[in-house]
């Protein structure tokens, strides 16, 4: 769970800042999604206490009991809570910083891009890119959003390009006969002739 983006940057705010954007998730008007509130508390809770966040099949037991886990449902679920913080950013203000591990991770799509450029261009949002050791502020050059824009239309492509290769491969070995991982239940699993 520490290492998710929206830790990370929730992280960087200050108590008094933790409870305004709490105070955001939990207005109807900005945020109807009950889990991304719950995961909101949860997560500020835990840093206003200073704990050591848990795993996160345990969080998600606690945000949503009666779904089974799935790591691409959390992944959702904190991308959500990222964007109502980018939202409560772009409305009321105040700077963030964003440190970045890797670039591609933080959009895969203009639309989403033009929305942090914006917020950087603006001054709310100032991007630490620390691998490529660069960063992004309201000063930043044309030509850095220019190499920026480069980045994300890559990112893009390889995304796109990687889904259409893992759909192809699903196809393939659908039509060869595959099942796509372990045999249902009252199945026998058999394997290059031997039996597992």
């Amino acid at each position: 769970m520490e290492s998710t983006r929206i830790y990370k940057v929730l992280k960087l705010l200050s108590i008094p800042q933790l409870n305004r954007f709490l105070k955001f998730i939990k207005s109807p008007y900005h945020n109807v999604n009950v889990s991304i509130e719950r995961l909101a508390v949860y997560i500020i809770e835990y840093l206003k206490d200073n704990k050591k966040m848990e795993d996160k099949e345990t969080i998600w037991r606690g945000l949503a009991a009666k779904k089974e886990f799935s790591d691409l449902r959390f992944r959702k679920l904190c991308n959500d809570l990222l964007k109502r913080l980018v939202a409560y950013q772009d409305q009321y203000g105040g700077k963030v910083h964003l440190v970045v591990e890797k670039s591609d991770r933080l959009s895969r799509n203009h639309t989403d891009k033009e929305k942090v450029q914006r917020l950087v261009l603006t001054g709310r949002l100032v991007l630490h890119y620390y691998k490529e050791k660069k960063i992004l502020d309201e000063d930043c050059s044309p030509e850095d959003i220019f190499i920026d824009d480069i980045n994300t239309s890559r990112d893009k492509y390889t995304s796109l390009n990687l889904a259409r290769e893992v759909s192809k491969g699903c196809n393939r070995k659908a039509k060869e006969g595959w099942f796509p991982g372990w045999a249902p239940f009252g199945y026998k699993n058999i394997r290059d002739g031997g039996v597992n």
